[in-house]
C-alpha cells in the first residue's frame, strides 16, 4: 500500500532547473523544477555513495531531461531514474504534485534503485 502524500516545500523555494533537497519520510529526495514540471527523485548517488543529487546540474540529453551527479558527472534522467552512461544504474523516483503551492511527494517510490 502507498502512504499518503506528505508535505515537501513551497514550488517558490524550488528555482528553475535547480535542485532543492527535502526530506519526506525517512529518505531525501531532490526536487527539481523545469519551467513548470517538478520532478522527484532520491538524492542518494549509486556512484559516488553520497546524497548529492539535488546538487547537479539539470540539463535536455537526447530529449530527456536529466541531471549530472555533481561528483563523477553520470547523467539520471528525472522521469525514469535510470543511469544514461549505466543504465544498469537508477535512482529512486517518486510521485510528486503541487497543491495550493505546496509541493507534496508520495514517500513510496514509483522506481526503486537497484542495479540490474
Amino acid at each position: 500500500m502507498r502512504k499518503q502524500w506528505q508535505a515537501a516545500c513551497m514550488v517558490a523555494d524550488i528555482s528553475d532547473y535547480s535542485g532543492h533537497r527535502v526530506v519526506v519520510g525517512s529518505e531525501e529526495v531532490a526536487l527539481f523544477r523545469v519551467g513548470k514540471v517538478l520532478y522527484a527523485v532520491g538524492n542518494f548517488d549509486p556512484f559516488s555513495q553520497a546524497h548529492i543529487i539535488s546538487r547537479g546540474v539539470v540539463s535536455e540529453i537526447d530529449g530527456r531531461i536529466a541531471v549530472a551527479s555533481p561528483v563523477f558527472k553520470q547523467h539520471f534522467d528525472l522521469t525514469t531514474g535510470f543511469c544514461l552512461e549505466d543504465p544498469s544504474l537508477r535512482i529512486n523516483v517518486y510521485s510528486v504534485r503541487v497543491r495550493y503551492g505546496l509541493v507534496e511527494v508520495n514517500p513510496t517510490p514509483l522506481c526503486v534503485f537497484r542495479r540490474v
